[in-house]
């Protein structure tokens, strides 16, 4: 049993000895079994650029945010065109825009109270208005009173042209011997020049003549006849 101990301590000693009397650099890759050295068995900052072999760490040897990004690449092509998209909602209403210039509507008038009317050469004209180039509406009446026997009057608005009689409307109806009628004539007509507008009235036969009351003829004009 000592001659036991006496060889085990001799072993281990002999052992220390020989660990404590390694030469520098005597150890060497070949002397080591590998995947045996750990980093606990690395001195702080014993591993330095001039000890390792160049271009042999990969990028996953290095901590992350340790390597500098590299250069953007070029840009790939274009992917194609996703599906169209739903339709949104429509937009709120714009604001009214600026009223526009006012159009032209000048009126002229004309009112009579009463004219008598005869056969030619006798008076018919009961009024005129003379109105500029441009577009027209127009409205006008009178009351006819026959003082004589029963006949078929007629009464028209109307200009001369060219001493052409141009009627823009007109209203025939027959009246009664001391009767009494209302004509209304209406309508629109465009001028190329300075012009007289006339209401007229006149009788188809006999010697007794029409008393008109009441008479209007009124003129709009306005930008322009559609129709």
């Amino acid at each position: 049993m000592v001659v036991a101990l006496l060889a085990l301590f001799v072993a281990l000693g002999g052992s220390s000895y020989a660990a404590a009397q390694l030469a520098k650099n005597s150890v060497g890759s070949a002397t080591i079994k590998n995947g045996q050295v750990k980093s606990v068995d690395l001195a702080s900052s014993s591993v330095t650029s001039a000890k390792v072999k160049d271009r042999s760490l990969l990028a996953k040897d290095f901590k992350a945010g340790q390597l500098p990004a590299g250069k953007a690449g070029a840009a790939g092509a274009p992917g194609a065109p996703g599906p169209k998209g739903d339709q949104g909602a429509p937009g709120a209403p714009g604001a009214n825009g600026a009223a526009g210039e006012r159009g032209p509507s000048n009126a002229s008038a004309l009112k009579k109270a009463t004219h008598n009317v005869g056969v030619v050469p006798a008076s018919q004209t009961v009024g005129s208005i003379s109105l500029p180039a441009g577009s027209y509406t127009f409205a006008a009446k009178l009351v006819l009173e026959n003082t004589g026997g029963a006949s078929v009057p007629a009464c028209m608005v109307s200009s001369v042209v060219n001493n052409v009689l141009v009627p823009f409307d007109q209203t025939v109806l027959p009246v009664a011997a001391n009767a009494i009628s209302q004509f209304t004539m209406g309508g629109a007509f465009t001028l190329t020049d300075t012009t007289t507008v006339s209401l007229r009235c006149a009788k188809s036969a006999g010697a007794d003549t029409y008393t008109v009351t009441n008479a209007s003829l009124v003129a709009t004009q306005v930008g322009a006849l559609v129709g």
